[in-house]
């Protein structure tokens, strides 16, 4: 059975389409060091954007690659200009995700861009096109706001094609006039699209999925999920406390260094063989990985100082295999291994098992120490 996808434009008036209630105040202090000039059309004051990344740039790429700042890294929606600008010059639709619109503007030329950027909440155009963030409402809306009619001649809008899963290209020339075409995946083909007469060939469509880019996402990764190592640590203190162990802090330490390994597993390992895994399933996957790791670090179970009862290693070996599988799972939106009906899917049956086997792994450890 197909899922029926529910247009993002149903059940309103063509006058609610053009309005948009809450719509967030951004400043452009995050983009304001790359503004050159601005120009006035109508009443509209647009930014002409520098297409040079600085400093500031590439630090702050850095800090969002390593989880600070993540979710305020955005630049206000709406119109900005690259170059020599003028009525003729294409336009490109993009997120207002900063680190997914410096990879566009630094792509282009002085010879004359424009750039509608949507209001995706900070989320870049892949996920944002999941989320609905980046749809064909906030398109509409956003091409309605800037007026583009008065400031383009061209009709056409250049979208990512990763983009296109939200949109619904009929309602947009609808309600605004204008086409969409789905351009390069990657933004550094966008120039060379735009030159082949808006054609893009096959290696331009394909989605890779390389070793580099896969290690891109490791360490946001594992700087994200070592508050989870934090939270055993702070369980096993308490458990040291609970049995009266000398040298706490350093037994509990040492008692959380297998869940260190395992978010090393979970984040690094897993993306590498990311095309060898034999499941479909990225949270089975993760914990044949658990698994292989909770085997070999139960094997000598000597940095323990709890008695070796059967209960405290079943449940440590349950913990670790599924913060393996939580990882692994987490990588299954982020990737070309999935759909998005195929990530629901997984969600709906992961987290049930998640929650009963991490409880059941808790429960037998606290038994083990009873015992």
């Amino acid at each position: 059975m197909v899922e029926e996808k529910t247009s993002s434009l149903e059940g309103l008036s063509e006058k609610d389409i053009f309005i948009k209630e809450g719509e967030e105040e951004i400043s452009y202090h995050a983009i304001h060091h790359a503004i050159k000039r601005w120009v006035k059309i109508d009443d509209k004051r647009i930014p002409i954007i520098d297409t040079q990344l600085k400093t500031k740039d590439y630090l702050g790429s850095c800090m969002v690659r390593l989880g600070i700042g993540r979710y305020d890294y955005k630049i206000p929606p709406g119109l900005y200009g690259v170059g020599h600008v003028d009525e003729k010059s294409p336009v490109i639709v993009t997120a207002n995700f900063k680190l997914t619109f410096d990879c566009l503007r630094k792509e282009l030329t002085e010879s004359g861009y424009w750039i509608l950027v949507l209001d995706t909440k900070g989320i870049n155009v892949w996920c944002a096109a999941g989320k609905g963030t980046f749809g064909s409402r906030e398109l509409i809306y956003q091409i309605n706001k800037w007026e583009l009619k008065k400031v383009v001649k061209t009709r056409n809008l250049i979208l990512p094609q990763l983009g296109a899963t939200s949109m619904e290209p009929h309602l947009v020339r609808k309600y605004t006039g204008f086409k969409v075409m789905y351009g390069p995946v990657r933004s550094v083909d966008i120039l060379n699209y735009i030159e082949q007469n808006y054609e893009a060939d096959e290696d331009m469509r394909r989605v890779s999925f390389s070793l580099k880019e896969r290690l891109v996402l490791t360490p946001l990764e594992i700087i994200l999920n070592m508050k989870y190592v934090g939270m055993f640590f702070l369980y096993f203190l308490l458990l040291n406390i609970f049995n009266g162990t000398a040298e706490i802090l350093t037994k509990s330490f040492y008692n959380t260094l297998p869940f260190m390994m395992a978010n090393l597993t979970g984040s690094l390992v897993f993306p590498i063989i990311l095309p060898l895994v034999p499941f479909r399933s990225f949270s089975l996957n993760g914990g044949l990985l658990g698994v292989l790791l909770g085997s070999y670090i139960l094997y000598d179970f000597r940095i323990y100082t709890y008695p070796e009862s059967f209960c405290f290693k079943l449940g440590i070996f349950l913990l670790l295999v599924m913060f393996v599988s939580y990882i692994a799972f987490n990588f299954t939106g982020s990737t070309t291994y999935t759909s998005f009906s195929g990530v629901k899917k997984e969600t709906r049956m992961f987290f049930p098992a998640l929650l009963i086997k991490v409880g059941v792994g808790f429960i037998l450890t606290l038994i083990g120490i009873l015992l």
